[in-house]
């Protein structure tokens, strides 16, 4: 009887969102369980250190020395390395800490914003690096499955075609590939702009069936790639984007401006509240911006 391969799941800076995800399998999670053995998970098993296995999930961004440490002992022990979510994927939610600089954060987070009454930093938790960065860009990472959080159905394609052996499937398209709204005047070659209100889409009564754009409701579904299955947009909720930049797209932010831009008037779009937050809400450390900014700072 041939053994089963090893699976591990190693978490970083993050909620733990993805490992509910492959939970959110259900019974389903049996058809993976059949084929993999799961040695290492902290989420739900209680091993404390990260064996040697042939397939491991790295899930989080590396937000601090423990991380490092963990990633780098990941890619010793494990054959092949999937970078499970946004925030491994693009640094997700916790990159937009790359906005300021680490003592900014720290002062905000332990005396701005006070969680006790001591006013003294931590001593015992890990150190947090200068900024947030990807996985892949401190260990090597083979496949990435995008989202915050994945969708479960995405999870076990990858994972059941690595135990056969073929290629997963890497989405090419956008999201508007997947999304059911109907255009009537986006797709009409113009010099106007498409509108020129820019509001949330709990300010007006919009059509369900139209999409966000036409009626002025910012959406980056143009510059985020496919393989939600339409999740947010189909249930009437604009794309935020946390399916991360298209596969040959390097800055999902420049892209989404870019787009906007020639839908809206550019004064509209400046007037909208932390709109470099909106469209690098998880793909700051990925980013042109922030390898620039790196670069400064290693400069000096």
């Amino acid at each position: 009887m041939t053994e089963k391969p090893t699976l591990i799941i190693a978490n970083l800076t993050g909620c733990t969102g993805c490992v509910i995800s492959i939970l959110d399998l259900h019974e389903e999670i049996l058809e993976i369980l059949d084929k993999v053995n799961l040695i290492y998970c902290p989420t739900i098993i209680d091993v404390k250190e990260i064996p040697t296995c042939d397939i491991a999930l790295v899930n989080g961004t590396i937000g601090n020395e423990h991380d490092i440490e963990v990633a780098k002992d990941v890619e010793k022990k494990a054959k092949k390395v999937i970078a499970l979510g946004s925030c491994a994927c693009f640094g997700g939610i916790c990159g937009l800490r790359n906005f300021f600089t680490k003592e900014e954060t720290i002062e905000y987070a332990y005396k701005t914003i006070l969680t006790n009454d001591s006013n003294v930093l931590p001593s015992e938790v890990p150190q947090l690096t200068e900024f947030v960065d990807v996985v892949q860009n401190v260990i090597n990472v083979d496949y990435r499955i995008p989202g915050c959080p994945p969708i479960p159905s995405m999870i076990k394609k990858v994972l059941t075609a690595l135990l056969e052996s073929q290629e997963p499937e890497q989405p090419t398209k956008n999201l508007c590939s997947e999304c059911e709204k109907v255009h009537e005047n986006m797709l009409i070659p113009t010099k106007e702009f498409l509108t020129f209100q820019v509001v949330a889409s709990h300010e007006v009564d919009y059509k369900e069936e139209l999409c966000f754009l036409e009626q002025g409701i910012l959406c980056i579904g143009f510059a985020t790639r496919a393989g939600c299955e339409g999740r947010c947009v189909n249930s009437n909720l604009p794309c935020r984007g946390c399916m991360g930049p298209l596969e040959k797209e390097v800055d999902q932010g420049c892209a989404a401006i870019s787009g906007l831009a020639s839908i809206f008037p550019i004064g509209q779009l400046i007037q909208q509240e932390d709109l470099s937050g909106t469209v690098y809400r998880y793909s700051l450390p990925y980013s042109i911006l922030h390898r620039i900014s790196k670069d400064q700072k290693e400069d000096d």
